[in-house]
């Protein structure tokens, strides 16, 4: 299949994610950690520069309101590259903050081209949406719209041994004692079990994919098993797993690729160097250490 022919497939599939953004926690969005880190690099690539230029790939809510402070402060100009007006539309409406200096630009990130070069691309579990075989396409058009002294600004998903599982019980159950006790809601506990999933599933196939599809029959009959009138555990159990599903079935067919920490690292490093590598603290100690932000700069 051509590029421009799946540009249009994903298009489809990434206008239905926008309208259920908000059924989301992190890790899918970014965590106020996150945040925190994104707004670091940011001062270190921006430092002192006066209105520079930032491309962020994609319309992500979160890193738009981080933007929107450097515009105020440094200038910037944010032009947001995505797949289509309506998911740049209904993520501004979760914006807090309009942004006079940012515009919208439908774009494919394999090969958009513009005018001129960036200071900054930016892109929240970007890399992850590329496949395996378009990849080098990718990161070698990025590193092209880069200025000399630009930077790649990115939070990445890698597979790492301890992100495999036994079973999707064990997913759920990693997550019930938050649950109970209120540490996480229920919202966060059930994304914390998909994302779970989604990173589990790397390891069942041979083409470096990770996709709730793998998991979603396993899924449907756990869900049927549990008896609300069995234990508590089984109410909170039923619970999580409805709320999972809900807010993850129209996307159980979408499929990220996944590289391990190690290959990732080496790809990176055909394009940029790795100037800083920074992790969240706050949705857990796996999904954690395969989720680095990287400040890259280019070659």
């Amino acid at each position: 299949m051509k590029i421009t022919e799946k540009f249009k497939n994903h298009q489809k599939k990434w206008a239905r994610i926008s309208k259920h953004w908000e059924n989301f926690t992190e890790p899918s969005r970014p965590s106020r950690g996150d945040i925190a880190n994104y707004n670091f690099l940011l001062r270190a690539a921006l430092k002192n520069r006066k209105n520079p230029d930032i491309l962020l790939l994609g319309s992500t809510p979160e890193i738009r309101d981080v933007l929107f402070r450097f515009s105020m402060t440094h200038g910037a100009k944010v032009i947001c590259a995505d797949m289509t007006r309506e998911m740049f539309d209904a993520m501004s409406a979760l914006t807090d903050f309009k942004n006079a200096q940012e515009k919208f630009v439908s774009a494919n990130w394999v090969d958009m081209r513009f005018d001129k070069k960036f200071d900054v691309i930016i892109g929240d579990f970007v890399n992850g949406n590329i496949g395996d075989r378009h990849k080098h396409a990718y990161f070698s058009n990025l590193e092209s719209l880069l200025k000399e002294d630009g930077s790649f600004i990115t939070r990445d998903c890698v597979f790492i041994d301890e992100c495999k599982i036994g079973s999707v019980k064990q997913a759920f159950k990693s997550f019930l004692d938050q649950a109970r006790d209120e540490e996480y809601s229920m919202k966060k506990a059930a994304n914390m079990a998909a994302n779970t999933l989604i990173w589990a599933s790397r390891s069942l196939n041979d083409e470096k994919k990770a996709s709730l599809s793998y998991f979603w029959p396993e899924l449907e009959k756990f869900g049927k098993k549990l008896d609300p009138a069995r234990s508590e555990d089984d109410i909170l159990l039923k619970m999580m797993c409805q709320r999972m599903m809900k807010a993850w079935a129209p996307y159980k067919s979408k499929y990220w690729t996944f590289n391990t920490f190690e290959e990732n690292k080496r790809m990176l490093e055909e394009y940029f160097i790795i100037k800083k590598t920074l992790f969240a603290d706050d949705y857990g100690k796996i999904i954690t250490k395969a989720s680095p932000m990287y400040l890259l700069g280019k070659k």
